[in-house]
């Protein structure tokens, strides 16, 4: 007798991101968009989640598609603070993540 023997796919390739530099205006409007975070790679399954962090991360959105927004209520003010450096991490759907730093000038 033939035996079939099936091999699944397990996702283990995890989501490829780029530490990126994006600028903006001083004021810039709440909801504007700022840019995109680079990904190059999402892995073997979709972003199931991104999340900012660092000093003034609560200034900005981020979608699971890396688009980068200003955050309701938010002040960017070049006087105040002129630079933002914060750490972006992507998970995807099978829990593999990837690290990199993102530079809002």
């Amino acid at each position: 007798k033939d035996i079939a023997i099936t091999v699944l796919n397990i996702a283990d390739t995890v989501p490829i991101l780029a530490d990126t530099t994006l600028s903006i205006e001083e004021n810039i409007a709440n909801g504007a968009t700022v840019g995109n975070l680079t990904i190059s790679d999402i892995g073997d399954s979709e972003i199931s989640s991104i999340t900012l962090s660092g000093t003034g991360y609560e200034n900005f959105n981020i979608s699971n598609n890396g688009a980068i927004t200003v955050s309701s209520g938010a002040n960017i003010d070049y006087e105040n603070k002129n630079s933002y450096t914060l750490s972006v991490i992507a998970t995807n759907s099978a829990g593999d993540s990837d690290r990199v730093n993102l530079t809002i000038d």
